[in-house]
């Protein structure tokens, strides 16, 4: 059975993680908010599955090559990037839109990795562990 995640599945959820050998910080903080979707598979009412989904941030970056110098460039890109980067953050109490984003990914195009990765590091990106996969969900 399939249900909503209640606040009492949390131990047996903390012993799941505990058994897969997953590192501490793979723990999703369950209280967040940007956890839109919090589902547990129980059987007998226990607990043997759950999944989470977050809403984190997409970044995508457009730039005209043809406009300026590349140092140029690179400096507007920065002040782009890091002003985006501080919006996403931001908590907003309207609702107007979603905000206080803990985390923002940047899918870099392989063609383009050995050039931009250094670039992106500097503004405080990390090049994450863990592959990618996508669901698209339409």
């Amino acid at each position: 059975m399939i249900r909503p995640y209640n606040s009492w599945d949390l131990e047996a959820l903390k012993r799941i993680h505990a058994k897969s050998g997953l590192p501490a910080n793979c723990w999703p903080n369950l209280e967040n908010s940007l956890y839109q979707v919090r589902v547990v598979a129980e059987e007998n009412h226990h607990p043997v599955q759950a999944g989470f989904v977050k809403i984190t941030g997409e970044c995508y970056v457009m730039v005209d090559h043809d406009y300026a110098t590349p140092e140029k460039r690179w400096e507007i890109l920065q002040e782009l990037v890091i002003h985006g980067l501080h919006q996403a953050a931001q908590v907003d109490l309207s609702k107007s839109r979603i905000t206080g984003l803990e985390d923002a990914t940047c899918w870099l195009p392989p063609s383009l990795e050995k050039q931009f990765w250094p670039r992106l590091k500097s503004l405080g990106f990390e090049k994450s562990p863990w592959q990618s996969y996508t669901a698209v969900l339409k």
